[in-house]
C-alpha cells in the first residue's frame, strides 16, 4: 500500500535534485559519504527504502516492500545525513564526478 510522500523529504530534495540533473539514491548517498543502509539504518525489512526517502520506486504498486511515509525523526536524519547534497547539489552530477577520460 502506498501512503503519502513525506512533504519534509520532498521540500528537501526539491531543489537539489532539480539543480543536479535528478542524480538517484547511490549517487547521492556516495557523495554524501554515507552508504544507503547506513542512511537509515533502524528501517524495517519490509520497508521500500527508495519510495521511503526519493518518494519514488520504479516497482510502484507491484512492489513486495512497504511503501510508508518516513517518520518525522527518519526525515530529519535523512536531511542531516544528506546536508552536503542540499548545500551543494551540483557537486552531485547524475552518475556521480566525472573522470578525465583522456589518454596521453
Amino acid at each position: 500500500m502506498n501512503h503519502p510522500y513525506s512533504t519534509e523529504l520532498a521540500d528537501f530534495f526539491k531543489k537539489p535534485l532539480l539543480e543536479a540533473g535528478n542524480p538517484g539514491l547511490n549517487a547521492i548517498c556516495e557523495y554524501s559519504g554515507v552508504t544507503k543502509e547506513q542512511l537509515l539504518p533502524g528501517l524495517q525489512r519490509n520497508d521500500c527504502r527508495q519510495y521511503l526517502i526519493m518518494g519514488t520506486c520504479m516497482f510502484g504498486d507491484k512492489c513486495k516492500f512497504d511503501h510508508r511515509t518516513a517518520k518525522k525523526a527518519e526525515a530529519d536524519e535523512v536531511m542531516t545525513k544528506l546536508k552536503r547534497f542540499k548545500e551543494d547539489p551540483l557537486g552531485c552530477s547524475k552518475g556521480g564526478e566525472k573522470k578525465n577520460t583522456n589518454k596521453h
